[in-house]
């Protein structure tokens, strides 16, 4: 299957596609959910500053996340009705 035409129900599950060779529920049964998570890319920096040096800014460290994020989406063709679940890490730089 490719990707072209891809779509997401607002669940984020996999709208059957003519492709598709087996036969797939029509309506979603949502047995895997995601939390309603809100993103604080903040508490995140602050977090993450509490146990590691971190050569950026807080500001730096929001800026460049919503950076990432918007990327992101612009890669993945979402639009504003979809959400990206973030995980935010951070690998410090060694040596």
């Amino acid at each position: 299957m490719s990707n072209a035409g891809v779509v997401f129900d607002a669940k984020g599950r996999l709208e059957p596609d003519d492709a598709l060779k087996n036969s797939a529920h029509l309506k979603s049964r949502n047995y895997f959910k995601f939390p309603d998570l809100e993103f604080d890319p903040k508490g995140c920096y602050k977090r993450i500053s509490s146990v590691f040096d971190i050569s950026l800014s807080e500001d730096d460290f929001v800026s460049e996340t919503k950076d990432i994020l918007s990327q992101i989406g612009v890669s993945l063709g979402l639009d504003d009705t979809q959400k990206i679940v973030a995980v935010p890490f951070y690998t410090p730089k060694m040596g």
